[in-house]
């Protein structure tokens, strides 16, 4: 999964020039604008993503349910309705250019999810657990045991061990990227 993001996360770059080069003409495509919007959910990049749907211009946000769809799946993120996120995901028909994107925001959620779990709980309710996930009993119960937790038939709570989150964690950026990120958001805005 990582490999994955990585990939998408060299896109923003492109995809903002893209954007950035569009904006001297008029706007972007809404293909950009879907695609830029995907990938900041999928880097949980919200603060991004919620500037970018305020600069996406009103008519294509109208004329493109899939943006709009996006940006559904966005508000459910932020709101953590995860059970909505995986539901929302799996029902809507995605474009080509988003389908591998969603899938991989559905996915990188439920990733994140257990990673928190294993850092904030030393138990947690296994039908809470199924629900956050949005998968069924088995599904839960195959993921969570490639995980090495365990399950307490018993009690019915599963015990999760503490994950590595050396793989997780976001590079931070120097004071150099940040000062050349917000020159050309400033530029952006002032042209």
């Amino acid at each position: 999964m990582m490999d994955k993001i990585s990939n998408y996360t060299s896109m923003v770059l492109h995809l903002e020039r893209q954007e950035l080069e569009s904006s001297k003409t008029g706007s972007a495509s809404p293909q950009i604008y879907g695609q830029l919007l995907a990938i900041y959910l999928l880097i949980n990049d919200l603060p991004n993503a919620k500037l970018l749907w305020k600069r996406i211009p009103k008519d294509i946000k109208e004329s493109n349910s899939e943006i709009q769809a996006v940006w559904d799946v966005g508000i459910k993120i932020s709101l953590r309705q995860f059970s909505s996120i995986y539901s929302l995901i799996d029902q809507t028909q995605w474009p080509s250019h988003l389908n591998n994107i969603m899938n991989c925001i559905k996915e990188s959620t439920r990733d994140r999810l257990l990673t928190l779990i294993s850092k904030a709980y030393t138990s947690y309710e296994f039908k809470d657990l199924v629900l956050c996930l949005g998968l069924s009993e088995t599904e839960t119960m195959e993921k969570i045991s490639k995980l090495g937790w365990t399950y307490e038939h018993d009690n019915g709570f599963v015990v999760p061990t503490k994950q590595d989150s050396s793989n997780d964690d976001a590079p931070v950026p120097s004071f150099d990227q940040l000062m050349t990120k917000l020159t050309e958001y400033v530029s952006f805005l002032e042209n």
